[in-house]
């Protein structure tokens, strides 16, 4: 912020204010000129007669090449040092009017006074002066003597009026140029006041956002766990970027297994699975005995049929080892130590 406000933009457009009003100015000095010399034709014409009168002359008002303002910037609560630069700095401006010579380095109220003061000491001489008199006009006889004299004492009166008005306009703008130029300099420290707040803000969201990262990566340092996904800091956040994995997905979780009520006369998936695994138990290779056979439909009629899933149909509860040996002799016969092949 230091930098700019040292860069002379400031200037500059004080500067465009200094010579806006100048140029005013030289308008209200221009009006009364060709006022006068209006004045002076119409009172000879309503007089019949060439009367005596000096016309003000063309003046070209002093202008500035160059104004200094400096406001004080918050973040130091001093007045920013603005370098003279008379060539870049000041910023652009009509061009001088008759060679006037420039006021670098001064401020904008004193270049307004300084240009003001030299219009004022000029053009209106002899308006706080009651006792100056007319010129004097020819002197002649009559009725013409009588109304010469008379329009020559209005044309002293209302040129007395016409310097008294330029001055009062030329008041009046001092006072209209002081006024915006005091209205920059408050929206120039009400503008630095409101960028050193953004600034802070940004910096406190920038800090914010580097601790959050510090945050994730030391949290990862300490577990020994490497980052899943991508992070990237953009201006004051955080981004985690998904779509970028530092490491393979997790496997889907498996398919939970299908539902099946308990069947009375059917062995459910269940059912069946548990069976298949208490007889590949009981195996010995590629056979089973009719004794492993029984043995194991033993154990599951004992096993109870209050579980959530008994092991057996609800038909097969009543049934008994008679009843497992007589499945067992439909596989291998009657003999129990015969082996019928498995699975």
């Amino acid at each position: 912020m230091a930098a700019m406000a040292a860069d002379g933009w400031l200037a500059g457009h004080a500067l465009q204010l200094v010579l806006a009003i100048l140029a005013m100015v030289q308008a209200e000095v221009d009006r009364y000129v060709t006022t006068c010399g209006l004045l002076h034709s119409y009172c000879c014409l309503r007089s019949e007669r060439a009367l005596p009168f000096t016309a003000p002359a063309l003046a070209d008002v002093p202008l500035v090449d160059a104004v200094e303002v400096t406001v004080p910037v918050p973040s130091d609560g001093a007045a920013a040092e603005v370098p003279a630069d008379p060539k870049a700095k000041a910023g652009k401006g009509a061009p001088p009017k008759g060679g006037a010579a420039g006021a670098g380095g001064v401020s904008p109220e004193a270049a307004l006074l300084s240009s003001l003061s030299a219009i004022v000491a000029s053009h209106c001489e002899g308006v706080d002066e009651p006792g100056e008199a007319p010129a004097a006009a020819p002197e002649v006889d009559g009725a013409q003597g009588m109304r010469t004299t008379e329009w020559t004492a209005y044309l002293h009166t209302a040129t007395l009026g016409e310097r008294a008005k330029l001055r009062r306009r030329l008041a009046s703008l001092l006072r209209y140029g002081g006024a915006l130029l005091g209205d920059l300099r408050t929206q120039t420290g009400a503008l630095y006041e409101q960028l050193d707040a953004w600034l802070g803000q940004r910096q406190r969201s920038e800090a914010a956002a580097g601790a959050s990262l510090v945050t994730i990566m030391r949290q990862a340092v300490e577990e020994v766990a490497t980052l899943p996904h991508k992070l990237q800091l953009q201006g004051d956040n955080l981004v985690i970027d998904e779509s970028l994995l530092l490491l393979p997905p997790p496997p889907p979780p498996p398919e939970p297994k299908p539902e099946q009520s308990p069947i009375a006369d059917r062995f459910t998936v269940v059912q069946l699975e548990g069976l298949a695994t208490k007889l590949r138990g009981a195996s010995s290779g590629l056979t089973l005995s009719a004794a492993a056979l029984c043995d194991v439909f033993c154990r599951l009629g004992g096993a109870g049929f209050d579980a959530s899933s008994p092991p057996l149909p609800e038909s097969w509860w009543p049934l008994g080892p008679p009843a497992y040996s007589k499945l067992a002799a439909l596989f291998c016969g009657r003999d129990l130590a015969a082996e019928a092949a498995w699975p």
